[in-house]
């Protein structure tokens, strides 16, 4: 069971970004909640995860924002937080689709039951459909490794994200 959660946490280390909005001529703030599915690469099917999280696009260039990213993760099943950081850069394609790309760290603490604490490194890409009303949805894809035990495993996400006044 513990090696199924880790896992779950690797695979969902590398899944959330916010590129909704990207390069706006302010910095601008972004909440949001996703649903993760990560899948192990043996094929196996892991735990569907949540991530709440709070973003901020810095502008660097046009259409070009830094992007940074802190949340919690929790196995949808049961409630234990992981704390998540991510870090990357996201572009406005066009007024209603962006990319991002963000590198991530999740560490995931050591609950009851487990055999320890875990640290997942990853990183993932995600277009965003860019709704009027300042609401994005993100479809992001993404990979990771978990350092403790050394699984690997692939994700996808469904993200809704909403900007917040600066």
């Amino acid at each position: 069971m513990r090696s199924l959660h880790i896992m779950f946490s690797c695979c969902l280390a590398a899944t959330i970004i916010s590129p909704a909005f990207a390069a706006e001529p302010r910095t601008t703030g972004y909440v949001a909640s996703a649903v993760i599915y990560p899948v192990s690469f043996e094929g196996k099917g892991l735990t569907p995860s949540l991530l709440h999280s709070v973003s901020l696009f810095v502008p660097m260039a046009d259409r070009l924002s830094l992007v940074l990213k802190t949340g919690m993760a929790t196995p949808i099943t049961m409630f234990q937080p992981a704390p998540q950081l991510q870090i990357g850069v996201a572009t406005k394609l066009s007024d209603g689709f962006a990319l991002g790309a963000t590198g991530i760290y999740r560490y995931v603490p050591h609950w009851s039951g487990t055999p320890g604490d875990s640290h997942v490194v990853g990183a993932s890409v995600g277009p965003a459909i860019l709704l009027p009303t300042k609401i994005a949805l993100v479809f992001p894809v993404g990979i990771a490794h978990n350092l403790t035990t050394k699984l690997n495993s692939f994700s996808v996400a469904f993200e809704l994200a909403f900007q917040i006044p600066l």
